[in-house]
């Protein structure tokens, strides 16, 4: 495993102060994985049970393997990872709103714009919902 951070991923003192660390590994049959690594403590806190810290899987040599083109490869799935620690659901057809994303899953071996960016449906949402 490569470390990509410097950044403050301890959990053991309760208050890790990164939101999502990257790491570049094996996961076997996926490009990359996305898994909340801490959330927060049932401690009477309006935040109980939300992620407080995502850890992101990067295969460095799949991607490298398959894409025909690894800047591409590697945005697109940095892109559906990065979706998936804000709350986004990857999708194989029929996207939301209708249009092509980065949620799509699984085919990095054709380069489309599509493949890096949010459509405007998922775009809108976690707008409103922050806003």
């Amino acid at each position: 495993m490569t470390f990509h951070t410097s950044c403050d991923v301890a959990v053991s003192d309760g208050t890790p102060r990164t939101d999502v660390a990257w790491f570049d590994g094996w996961r076997d049959g996926v490009y990359g994985e996305a898994f909340c690594r801490y959330a927060w403590p049932n401690d009477g806190s309006s935040n109980q049970g939300e992620c407080d810290q995502n850890h992101v899987w990067i295969v460095g040599s799949a991607i490298t393997r398959d894409a025909p083109n690894d800047e591409h490869g590697y945005s697109s799935v940095s892109c559906h990872e990065l979706g998936h620690t804000l709350g986004f659901l990857g999708h194989q057809s029929s996207p939301p709103g209708g249009q092509a994303d980065c949620m799509a899953g699984g085919d990095i071996s054709t380069v489309r714009s599509s493949d890096v960016t949010y459509n405007d449906h998922i775009t809108a949402d976690f707008n409103a919902y922050y806003d």
